[in-house]
């Protein structure tokens, strides 16, 4: 299980919840599904955004490469 003490997230906190849905899902990829399919194991993957659960307020920026953050 991953949550925000577990994934690395080393930026702001944002609005009501500290990661933004833009960096978990950036960081989802780097950490579970980089890998070539043929060699990992399946993934079963339960992602709740947040950003689609509250008001839409603040924006978060658009960020293109979250390897640099």
């Amino acid at each position: 299980m991953a949550d925000a003490g577990t994934i690395g997230y080393a930026g702001p906190a944002f609005g009501h919840w500290r990661i933004p849905d833009q960096a978990s899902m950036a960081l989802l990829q780097a950490q579970e599904l980089a890998e070539q399919p043929e060699r990992r194991a399946p993934r079963l993957i339960v992602f709740p955004t947040l950003a689609s659960h509250a008001p839409f307020r603040p924006l978060a920026p658009y960020v293109s490469d979250w390897s640099v953050c």
